[in-house]
């Protein structure tokens, strides 16, 4: 036990002992898959090619397995024919196998399921190729769960159904579905019955190869009894037990000139090519994130698809079957400690051993076994997919499996791709409408642009900012998102106090479609009839050209209206808000302003005097990025920036500032070098508090000292609160 605990810890170097007993149990797992896969496709008439069959996926697994050998993206993985994508194939096989009875060829029929088999593995391959160059298998990854498992689930279900093959050769698809059974089917058929009761018992005991040794024990119980009854091979053979004796030589022939094709049931197969086509990818990934889980590995999703998708191709044009990461016995032989290139050699070993014993193991293998281990298989998958995962997921995901499944099996599998492709558009498009796009809400009384302006025009924009709603908006914009801006402009024109305009901050908006358009033409309607204005800004990208190819980048009315930044959207709306609320005062100056803030307005005039007043010209340089000097400055009128220089070298404008704002008094109070630049914008007025007159001044006047630290208090406590909702905006 100990031992075992420690093999069994990642990381670990397993003896190359150890890898090779657990690559050989992998190997008889996938073996007897295998071989019976391939019985059950050529049954009846057509176990002609059931040698053959199984051959090729032995070799198709032994291909997949070397392809996958480990290396610095990934470790031990371990390839094998998938049964998912051949049951999805089986109603084409089993209308090529009527075909060819009807018509006495069994040869022929045999060479169309091989070329049904290696043209799914071609295309498979091609698609793999494909998602692998475009690297789309983020995109693949989500696939709604819904309809994966609806497909996963039927291809169960069509495997369970079709085990019934084995069992009735002669019998239909809609015959076995619908339960026509002939009396000498019964025996197998109960026999085919106990073995799948005894595989899911086994299954708890080991899941990954519990049902292969069942298999095992099964044929040797069944000979055991054969000879304690005295029956010989050909007793039990003509009693139904066995599959039909055939030679593969009956079949070379056909194999090398692929003679006698059907091109009219080749059109009528390509629905279930494309829908093994599709599980085989939805497969893939599942399989992959089971075995990083047990790994706890990361897979190259492409490296992975590349290798795999070359492998499919080859295999594929020489008949091979479709073939990807095992899931189920990787995780085995990884649970069992080995990690390295001797379990993959282990598993290729015992596959070339089966190859050699294939052609005389075949029509030895008792059907009700095969028939029973397929049928095992096929009820495993649709519980797994379909029935277990009902207590964790919704309703909804519940029906979408079962209307995927029913149609699947009822209608034409055309049908049921089509089907799922558009319940996984509207699963996805419903999803994602339901992503909220409206980030934020704000006014100008909670966000307002990077201007800073006077006490004065503060208390007007505290007062009036609720008549300007701030919507920062996000995500892609279509017919469904776009309904949630729609209905929050409507909310807000419901309300008692409706807002004069509405600026749509879209600067996180990836894209807009035409619906998205549509809507923003409709709100423009709309705030026409309310007298509002709306303003689309800030965006980029898609978004940006979206809007530009339809016209909405610029004024497009009075009511309509584009603007490149959203800070200058802010910026616009504060003037229009101050215009409105200034009640005919004349402008705010240093003067008004230090009677505004102090608690003893009489006080303005001593303050003012204390310091100096400047003029500067438009583009002169009041505060150079990296000075030292510690002066305070008041502006009186015109318009200063602050400038900050990026790391190209260019300058940014971070800050405005107007008439009644400070600047500088964090280099006064920390005493730190400048942090950028203040250039004046037009000609202007300051008045300059020196450090040493304003040292002088204060100590001088102890009122005026007190008064005067206040102001900057609130000055500083104003700066660092805007910066946090920059900060907060900016998230």
């Amino acid at each position: 036990m100990k031992d075992e605990r420690v093999a069994r810890q990642p990381g670990h170097s397993a003896t190359l002992l150890h890898e090779a007993s657990a690559g050989a149990i992998a190997g008889f797992n996938i073996l007897v898959f295998s071989l019976s896969v391939s019985a059950l496709i050529f049954s009846g008439d057509l176990a002609v090619g059931a040698a053959w069959g199984g051959t090729m996926m032995l070799i198709s697994s032994i291909v997949a397995t070397l392809v996958l050998l480990p290396g610095k993206r990934h470790g031990l993985v371990l390839g094998a024919v998938q049964i998912a994508p051949i049951a999805f194939l089986f109603p084409a096989i089993f209308a090529i196998a009527a075909r060819a009875a009807e018509r006495g060829a069994p040869q022929e029929g045999v060479v169309q399921i091989f070329m049904l088999l290696g043209a799914t593995a071609v295309v498979t391959g091609i698609v793999m190729v494909l998602t692998a160059r475009l690297d789309i298998s983020r995109i693949l990854r989500l696939t709604p769960y819904a309809v994966s498992s609806g497909f996963l689930t039927a291809a169960g279900i069509l495997l369970f159904i079709s085990s019934g093959r084995l069992i009735s050769p002669t019998r239909s698809l809609s015959d076995i579905v619908g339960g026509t059974w002939v009396l000498a089917d019964l025996e197998n058929l109960l026999l085919m019955t106990g073995a799948i009761v005894a595989m899911f018992i086994l299954a708890r005991w080991r899941k990954d190869f519990g049902p292969a040794v069942g298999f095992g024990a099964m044929i040797v119980g069944f000979y055991l009894l054969a000879v304690l009854n005295g029956t010989n091979v050909e007793g039990l053979r003509g009693a139904g037990f066995l599959p039909a004796s055939a030679t593969a030589g009956d079949l070379t022939g056909n194999l090398a000139t692929f003679a006698g094709v059907d091109a009219a049931l080749v059109l009528d197969v390509i629905p279930s090519i494309l829908g093994a086509v599709m599980v085989s990818i939805l497969g893939l990934m599942f399989n992959m994130n089971g075995i990083e889980l047990a790994s706890r590995r990361e897979l190259s999703s492409r490296s992975m698809l590349q290798r795999t998708g070359l492998a499919n191709i080859g295999l594929g044009l020489v008949g091979g079957t479709v073939s990807y990461p095992s899931a189920v016995n990787t995780v085995s032989v990884l649970h069992m400690g080995a990690r390295g290139h001797g379990a993959a050699y282990a598993v290729c070993a015992v596959l070339v051993a089966g190859i050699a014993m294939s052609r005389e193991v075949m029509p030895f293998l008792p059907i009700f076994a095969t028939a029973g281990l397929m049928g095992y298989v096929g009820l495993s998958i649709a519980y797994a997919w379909g029935i277990a995962p009902a207590s964790r997921h919704s309703r909804t995901d519940m029906l979408v499996i079962a209307l995927i499944v029913v149609s699947t099996i009822t209608l034409s599998m055309l049908t049921a791709i089509g089907i799922g492709i558009v319940v996984a558009c509207i699963i996805f498009a419903v999803i994602y409408a339901r992503i909220p796009v409206i980030r934020r809400t704000d006014t100008l009384t909670t966000r307002r642009s990077t201007v800073d302006r006077g006490p004065q025009q503060t208390a007007i924009l505290d007062r009036l900012g609720e008549k300007v709603l701030i919507l920062s908006v996000q995500g892609y914009l279509f017919f469904g998102s776009a309904e949630q801006l729609f209905t929050r402009v409507r909310e807000a024109l419901d309300c008692d106090t409706p807002p004069e305009e509405i600026i749509c901050d879209l600067k996180r908006v990836n894209g807009l479609d035409s619906a998205a358009i549509s809507t923003i033409l409709k709100l423009h309607n709309i705030a026409e009839g309310a007298a509002m204005k709306l303003v689309l800004a800030e965006a980029t990208g898609e978004a940006h050209r979206a809007l530009q190819s339809n016209g909405l980048c610029g004024r497009f009315s009075d009511h309509l209206d584009y603007v490149e930044t959203t800070d200058a959207a802010l910026e616009q709306a504060e003037e229009r808000l101050i215009l409105t609320g200034c009640d005919g005062r004349s402008d705010e100056t240093a003067l008004t302003t230090l009677e505004e803030l102090l608690t003893r307005p009489e006080l303005a005039p001593r303050m003012l005097d204390m310091m100096e007043r400047r003029e500067l010209k438009a583009g002169e340089k009041l505060i150079a990025f990296g000075a030292r000097d510690t002066d305070v400055f008041l502006i009186d009128h015109g318009r200063l920036a602050v400038s900050a220089q990026t790391a190209t070298g260019d300058s940014l404008r971070v800050r405005s500032l107007r008439a009644g704002s400070f600047v500088g008094e964090i280099a006064s109070y920390a005493g730190l070098a400048r942090t950028a630049d203040v250039i004046a914008e037009t000609d202007a007025v300051v008045y300059c508090a020196r450090a040493e007159a304003l040292r002088q001044a204060l100590l001088s006047d102890p009122e005026l000292a007190s008064e005067w630290h206040r102001i900057m208090a609130i000055n500083l406590a104003d700066k660092l609160n805007r910066t946090t909702l920059l900060l907060r905006d900016s998230a």
